[in-house]
């Protein structure tokens, strides 16, 4: 849902485009009014507005300089102006004001209407581009970080002190969060991947190696043989000496 800000020194216009549109059908939830140009920059800012139909013609500030405070500080909001005059030089300034678009006087309920649905459609693609950037934004620092998860992992993992909470630190994530990412990436808890990657690598070099445990073990980061047997048994089911007679 969209707000909208109505502004206009003349009260029976703002009250007369209230009473008119079915905001609602439109997707605006929010009317706010301003009968200066000061008070709709303020009012426009304060509420972070979406949409200004905005006079040229208002005391204090004027239509164009108001649209034009607003635009800087509010690049999304989509500003009409509304005006009697259709001359080339108030073209120019509004489109120096940014302004989105521009109603003739008199206006009617059609002209309202249609001119309201261009800007909720307009900003209805802005909104769904601005998603679309973010997930892809989220999306690429997901994969950065599974780049840098899987990169550490391979470097580090046959190292005798690889832990959680040493590659958290390492790499600048606090342990749970860690943890999380890769199980999401490997399918597999911290621990289980460790003990994958290294019981895998041990039972590599025992069919492919005349290495003996005591060197396998150093080599997968587990420099107590004993320890090292006894998970490699558990894993497998067959203990080193009965992997190698394979």
């Amino acid at each position: 849902m969209y707000k909208l800000l109505i502004a206009d020194d003349e009260s029976i216009i703002r009250k007369g485009i209230k009473n008119l549109i079915d905001f609602e059908s439109l997707e605006i939830d929010q009317v706010f009014e301003a009968e200066n140009g000061k008070e709709a920059v303020d009012l426009a800012l304060k509420n972070q507005v979406d949409i200004v139909i905005m006079d040229i013609n208002m005391p204090i500030v004027d239509g164009l300089s108001a649209s034009k405070k607003i635009k800087e500080k509010n690049p999304n909001s989509y500003l009409l102006i509304l005006t009697g005059y259709n001359y080339f030089d108030y073209a120019q300034a509004a489109i120096r004001a940014k302004v989105d678009d521009y109603i003739l006087k008199p206006v009617s309920k059609k002209d309202i209407e249609y001119m309201l649905k261009t800007a909720v459609n307009k900003l209805n693609i802005n909104r769904k581009n601005e998603s679309l950037k973010e997930y892809n934004d989220e999306n690429l620092k997901a994969k950065e970080s599974y780049e840098d998860i899987k990169k550490y992992i391979d470097k580090n993992v046959f190292c005798e002190d690889f832990s959680l909470n040493k590659m958290a630190s390492d790499i600048g994530y606090n342990n749970n969060y860690l943890s999380s990412l890769i199980k999401e990436i490997y399918g597999l808890s911290f621990q289980d991947l460790s003990n994958k990657l290294r019981m895998e690598k041990a039972r590599i070099l025992l069919l492919t190696s005349d290495m003996k445990n005591q060197e396998i073990a150093d080599a997968v980061g587990i420099y107590d043989v004993s320890y090292f047997s006894n998970k490699f048994k558990k894993y497998f089911g067959k203990s080193p000496k009965q992997i190698r007679k394979k």
